[in-house]
């Protein structure tokens, strides 16, 4: 009975890490672009700063995008929703996942300096990951019925 009542949570805490993991990656295109320029003759340099972009970004979205998942699975467990009321929270959620990645990556490696650069990667990556947590939340919502009865 008590694994049955967390199992959708930690399904959902698995799917928000995932679905982090592939925003970080994605992500991490931007600053090797920005940083390493659009016309960059050295693949092999575009890809290292790729690699290390993609890599700090989910590494820093991974624990954030997992609490998001597991709070949206246990969210939609409660009762049935709309894909409205889905749409709203998972975009709230996410931004606020996103917004303690980034604040994270400040505070640790940036050491509260930020300049306008930043604060623009800040804003893409937020965006990001609301986006990511909409895409888990529908995921979340289209596999609900696998792990959670009907109450009659």
């Amino acid at each position: 009975q008590l694994a049955m009542k967390y199992k959708f949570p930690i399904y959902g805490a698995l799917i928000g890490a995932i679905f982090a993991i592939f925003g970080g990656i994605f992500f991490g295109v931007i600053p090797a672009l920005t940083i390493f320029g659009f016309a960059n003759t050295d693949p092999g340099q575009f890809l290292v700063g790729f690699g290390f972009a993609g890599l700090y970004s989910s590494a820093f979205a991974i624990l954030p995008g997992a609490v998001g998942g597991a709070y949206l699975a246990r969210w939609l467990e409660t009762s049935e929703r709309t894909p409205r009321d889905v749409t709203f929270h998972s975009l709230l959620i996410g931004g606020l996942a996103g917004l303690v990645a980034v604040l994270a990556f400040i505070v640790i490696f940036l050491r509260f300096w930020v300049d306008w650069m930043t604060a623009v990667f800040a804003i893409l990556a937020i965006g990001l990951a609301s986006v990511c947590s909409l895409l888990a939340a529908r995921w979340l919502a289209w596999k609900k019925p696998k792990f959670v009865q009907a109450k009659t």
